[in-house]
């Protein structure tokens, strides 16, 4: 059998849109179902004051039926009738219009119908065949039926390309550097301001290495400071000094707010903004403020800002970063597009602190610690849980175990699970179960034993799970993107 639905016009009057079937043998028509009722059918009196006669459309437009084997039934999705948008001519609840209608497939024979819209004036007709299904009622398994129709409701973004996906996923990322470089720009420039040389400590060196790791402090004082990696006394007779001057750093600082040739803050900016250009239908206007208001602060910076000046620009940008933060957080649906941005969020910030963190423990032990917490804007959290001087112990409790501070190791990385497993339901594995091990590596750690400056284990562990960051993030981008892109603020790969 060979069941067929109809082509017809817009126009109220017209040709009928009734199904018909035919022998696929011999070509012989068996049936011909009328979509609209005539006289002494079933659905007739749907039709008020005549309005059946000669109506057009009433049609299964879309072209494929569904049938069940087993009970030899047609299920066809008729479409609404004609004209669209104008019921005045056709009074009435107008069956078949808008209905699943099932039929005997070789009969034509009508069995039940279920109408969508009763009098549709909005075109709301049914644009797919229907779907059948085993479903459980009453402990019982029953054949079921469900209709993809136009008036549905959706709670999941079900059209999520490639391309989309990459801009959220970047867009996250880049939210990260452009918050990880504004924090490391102002601490590196705070501390050098209200730290006088003589009286600083070990810290001192590890923030300037931070600054050329990332780009801020670039040529031959970034090849000096970074310098710090290699053990001089291998190279008598060419030491080098391996802390930067003030003067060096606050040019070269200051420099990055507001220069495109470095990484810095106008840079990275710049980027987020460009990438923000890809996805205009999922920003809200009022992100577009803010985006649009960085840029523009950018381009207006002063090419040599005073110290004052530059200050003044980084928290600007903090408080406006801190903006599109809280609408990731309040103003985005947790949908697939969500999880992206949230695991690019996510894998970079787990990346500069864990960078962050392996320098930190290389410092000497009686180095401050208030720089690492503002670094991972985490103050306000341990001053108010203690009532002194920030130790060891308690700052690496707080930035790497921790898993109610969100920007904590553990934190990064429970959410990375639980985003990339929600996502490997759409689209596969994307390698999330490498971070299980480090994650109970971590949970293994001996307060009272690993978390001490200088500690061996913990440094090992935060070097793999930097390394792990690397590998996940090129992983998604070779599962799912059309492309990896430069991850880094330098060369590396994502």
């Amino acid at each position: 059998v060979l069941a067929i639905g109809a082509n017809t016009a817009e126009d109220p009057v017209g040709p009928p849109g009734d199904s018909r079937a035919f022998d696929a043998v011999t070509g012989k028509k068996l049936w011909q179902f009328h979509t609209v009722p005539r006289p002494g059918e079933p659905g007739h009196d749907t039709w008020l004051n005549d309005g059946w006669k000669g109506r057009s459309g009433t049609n299964v437009w879309v072209w494929w039926m569904t049938v069940d084997e087993k009970t030899g039934t047609l299920f066809m999705p008729v479409g609404g009738p004609s004209p669209n948008y104008d019921g005045s001519g056709r009074p009435g609840a107008n069956l078949f219009g808008n209905s699943i209608v099932a039929v005997d497939a070789e009969t034509g024979k009508l069995k039940w119908w279920f109408q969508t819209i009763h009098h549709d004036l909005w075109d709301s007709d049914l644009p797919a065949p229907p779907t059948l299904y085993d479903a459980k009622v009453g402990g019982k398994t029953v054949l079921a039926l469900t209709e993809t129709g136009k008036t549905g409701l959706i709670r999941e973004d079900t059209h999520l390309s490639s391309r989309v996906a990459e801009n959220l996923y970047w867009f996250g990322r880049h939210m990260e550097r452009c918050n990880n470089v504004c924090r490391l720009t102002r601490a590196a420039l705070d501390y050098m301001f209200t730290n006088q040389a003589e009286y600083r400590g070990g810290e001192w060196p590890a923030i300037q290495w931070l600054c050329a790791r990332f780009d801020l402090v670039q040529g031959d004082i970034a090849y000096r400071i970074r310098a710090q990696d290699q053990n001089q006394a291998d190279l008598p007779g060419l030491e080098i000094d391996t802390v930067a001057s003030d003067a060096d750093m606050e040019e070269a600082l200051l420099h990055s707010i507001s220069s495109f040739d470095v990484p810095g803050l106008a840079s990275q900016q710049r980027q987020l903004h460009q990438i923000a250009s890809h996805l205009r239908e999922r920003l809200s206007l009022d992100n577009w403020r803010t985006l649009n208001q960085m840029a523009q602060r950018i381009e207006r910076a002063e090419p040599h800002p005073s110290p004052a000046a530059a200050l003044a620009a980084l928290d600007e940008s903090m408080t406006a970063l801190m903006g599109l933060g809280g609408f990731v957080t309040d103003g985005m649906t947790r949908d697939k597009g969500w999880r992206f941005l949230s695991a690019g969020r996510r894998i970079e910030r787990l990346q500069f602190l864990c960078t962050v963190l392996a320098r930190a423990l290389a410092t000497p032990e009686d180095s401050g610690l208030d720089w690492l917490l503002e670094l991972s804007d985490s103050i306000v959290t341990y001053r108010s849980r203690y009532m002194s001087q920030p130790d060891w112990q308690r700052v690496l409790d707080l930035l790497v175990l921790d898993e109610s501070n969100p920007r904590s190791l553990m934190f990064q990385m429970k959410g990375l699970i639980k985003y990339l497993k929600k996502l490997a339901g759409s689209y596969g594995n994307f390698g999330e179960e490498a971070l299980a091990r480090p994650m109970r590596e971590l949970r293994a750690l001996s307060p009272a034993e690993d978390l001490a400056c200088g500690n061996a284990r913990l440094i090992d562990l935060i070097l793999r799970i930097n390394q792990l960051g690397f590998t996940l993030s090129e992983q998604i981008g070779v599962r799912f993107f059309s492309y990896t892109a430069s991850n880094a603020y330098g060369a590396r790969k994502a």
